[in-house]
């Protein structure tokens, strides 16, 4: 008799035990395999299938030049989306940023909404336009935007365009050029259907920073006002304004100064909060750059699908909705 100590188990339990470990175990590795086959089957099949359909990148003409008399400065990279259509497609001429002294269409900060553009069916015209350094100072740097449009409009059999439904994209810097262009006397008589300002600069007497001061001076009054879109309110086109509530470059007060304005006017305006976006978030891959591309290309489908009529034009659910977002 034993006191204290477990009986030893059967051994026929034993065996038996050690035989269903086994049996699970030939089924486990067996399970494996059938699993590891399958995931390469699968991608056998995704390989096959990639290879054999045909996917056409976009037709891009680098390096066009826009105004020949100034071809170092006044080029821009045509892309031309791959649709399989006859029609003419809308097109977006953008405009780069970097504070009217740096940048260039091949930065990268534009890269993100180029490419939004043209896989939803737009043709875009990104060009580079004279910097201060390059006898770019306000207005060469607007003839130089304004003369990409007049290129883009008069050549636009050659590139797939509809003349009559181009629009102006900018990023900061650009923005403000964008929206100068846009809000010029009988744009919109042209074909020029919209424009889309980021994080743009409105009301140059409001800003203080070096950057505004320095080619805008305070003491040069009627500059500031010739140069501020929110002076030429009047002659505004549909716009969208894009802006980070928390930019510390250009304050997100500029673009709500000139959505209210263009409100009173009756001017078509949409204005997309980006709530504690920044300067800079259009340009940084991540959700408040998907966003935002996501809106403006829902924007400018807009345009070609309705008729805006500015007399009777009230602000949209989206503009009241992002003003009380905002704050």
């Amino acid at each position: 008799m034993n006191h204290g100590r477990c009986p030893r188990p059967n051994s026929r339990l034993k065996f038996a035990w050690k035989d269903i470990s086994k049996a699970f175990g030939r089924v486990s590795k067996i399970a494996k395999c059938i699993l590891a086959g399958m995931i390469l089957s699968l991608a056998l099949w995704i390989n096959t299938y990639l290879t054999n359909t045909s996917v056409v990148p976009p037709s891009v003409s680098y390096d066009v030049v826009y105004n020949p008399s100034l071809a170092q400065y006044c080029v821009g990279d045509i892309y031309q989306p791959s649709h399989a259509s006859n029609s003419l497609s809308p097109a977006v001429v953008v405009v780069h940023g970097g504070g009217w002294e740096a940048g260039s269409k091949s930065d990268g900060s534009t890269g993100a909404i180029v490419t939004k553009l043209v896989e939803s069916g737009f043709v875009v015209f990104n060009i580079n336009y004279r910097l201060q350094s390059e006898d770019g100072a306000f207005p060469h740097n607007l003839n130089d935007v304004n003369q990409a449009v007049d290129f883009l409009m008069e050549n636009a059999s050659t590139y797939g365009v509809n003349p009559k439904n181009v629009a102006l994209l900018g990023i900061s810097a650009g923005a403000h050029l964008a929206l100068l262009a846009a809000y010029s006397e009988n744009r919109s008589e042209k074909g020029l259907r919209a424009v889309v300002a980021i994080a743009p600069a409105t009301d140059l007497s409001k800003l203080k920073s070096e950057m505004i001061l320095k080619y805008f001076p305070a003491s040069d009054s009627n500059r500031q006002k010739l140069a501020s879109p929110l002076e030429h309110a009047n002659s505004a086109i549909s716009t969208l304004l894009v802006h980070g509530t928390s930019d510390l470059v250009v304050p997100f007060e500029q673009s709500e100064l000139l959505a209210a304005a263009l409100t009173r006017l009756k001017k078509p305006v949409e204005l997309f909060a980006m709530k504690r976006g920044d300067h800079n978030f259009i340009s940084s891959p991540g959700r408040e750059q998907d966003e935002a591309n996501i809106e403006i290309v829902r924007f400018l489908r807009m345009q070609d699908s309705k008729t805006l009529s500015q007399a009777n034009w009230q602000p949209s659910e989206l503009y009241l909705q992002t003003l009380k977002f905002a704050h």
